[in-house]
């Protein structure tokens, strides 16, 4: 009994050093992390905080704190994750600054709607926060500039679409005006070429008859040098 409540006791005396070693390597990390993050050694302190998520993605603030060091570093997509992992935690005290970056974010890539439903969220835990309330409002000109922008896109759009219609209308009848004219001249030809063989057949009806008129009066001049003289 004694030997199995040795070895009871010395399971548990080696958990609770493991879980005390990883939690205070995890501190250090984490610790190590912030002061790089304040210098501005952002890759240091990324490398740090994924450590520490990898190891304990349950932690929000590791999260938000890799989340913050993404954002930092130019990847938006992988700030976003993470925050959105810190959000999960119902017990992540930091919601209205996670919402605030992630509104940031947002507002960064022109997506002015998400940015203001992040930022609405924010306020709505901590309305106080002066910061947020002024993207608000930056945010929500923005979609407006960006909606008339888009509204004058479609409007110089369908101006061009309606001018290369015309344009080509206008093509059309051109083309058909200059194939009418064509059948015209065409047929002009054509009536040209049979007056043309109406003359010539006229004039050699002409010809035929001039050419049996002499030789009518030929025969009727030959009659009468052989007839008697009284």
């Amino acid at each position: 009994m004694k030997r199995l409540f040795l070895i009871v006791t010395m399971i548990s005396t080696i958990i609770l050093l493991n879980a005390s070693i990883f939690n205070l390597g995890k501190f250090f990390r984490n610790n190590a992390g912030v002061k790089q993050y304040n210098k501005n050694k952002y890759e240091k302190a990324e490398k740090n905080f994924n450590e520490n998520a990898v190891k304990d993605p349950t932690d929000p603030k590791l999260q938000y704190n890799l989340g913050n060091a993404y954002y930092k570093n130019n990847k938006p997509e992988e700030a976003l994750s993470a925050y959105q992992s810190a959000l999960r935690n119902s017990k992540f005290k930091q919601k209205d600054k996670v919402l605030q970056n992630i509104g940031n974010i947002y507002y960064n890539n022109k997506d002015y709607g998400q940015a203001l439903e992040a930022y609405k969220q924010s306020l709505k835990i901590n309305p106080k926060n002066q910061d947020v309330k002024n993207n608000y409002e930056l945010a929500k000109q923005m979609m407006q500039e960006q909606q008339q922008q888009q509204q004058q896109n479609q409007d110089n759009k369908d101006q061009k679409k309606d001018k290369e219609e015309q344009q080509q209308q206008q093509q059309q009848e051109q083309k058909k005006d200059e194939n009418k004219e064509q059948e015209q001249q065409q047929m002009t030809q054509e009536e040209k070429e049979k007056k043309d063989e109406a003359d010539e057949q006229l004039k050699a009806l002409q010809e035929q008859e001039q050419n049996d008129l002499k030789e009518k009066q030929k025969a009727k001049s030959a009659g009468r040098a052989k007839g008697k003289y009284w």
